[in-house]
């Protein structure tokens, strides 16, 4: 399937430094996570592609396709590669405003004043995938989670 037509979150990577640093995080981020005895899965698609190189959040989020069907992704930026525990960014965009059900709201009309964002290691980005995209938590949910360093590391038990 082409990334343009993916009906799954992305996950950007816009650090190009390091290809094994960019397998490694793959791997964790698709290793399955078991929880009370049940393995699950992150369904996202792993975009590599040079046009989001060094780009800030802003940039990332308007260059998603129009298709992009989620008000969220993540990204796997300098930091993230810098950073032992692999944190990924997680960019909210939700428009400010009601958008009407005949108006279709693309990616490209995000303002900087409607991102939100936090990190978060790698082995909770199916937990984070998993329940955005189902609508059983809303993104404000994990942002109150995050730890003082802005990780999320996954909800207290």
């Amino acid at each position: 399937m082409s990334s343009e037509t993916s009906k799954k979150p992305w996950l950007v990577r816009s650090d190009f430094a390091s290809d094994a640093l960019w397998t490694d995080l793959i791997e964790q981020v698709l290793a399955p996570q078991i929880e009370l005895g049940q393995e699950f899965f992150a369904d996202v698609e792993c975009i590599s592609d040079g046009r989001f190189e060094g780009l800030d959040p802003v940039s990332v989020v308007h260059h998603l396709p129009e298709s992009y069907n989620y008000l969220f992704c993540m990204v796997a930026d300098r930091h993230t590669f810098e950073t032992a525990e692999l944190p990924i960014l997680i960019i909210g965009f939700a428009p400010s405003g009601e958008i009407s059900e005949e108006l279709r709201w693309h990616p490209q009309q995000v303002q900087a004043k409607d991102l939100t964002s936090f990190r978060a290691v790698p082995r909770t980005i199916q937990s984070i995938e998993n329940n955005l995209s189902l609508a059983n938590l809303d993104f404000e949910d994990f942002v109150r989670s995050v730890a003082s360093d802005g990780i999320f590391r996954g909800f207290q038990q």
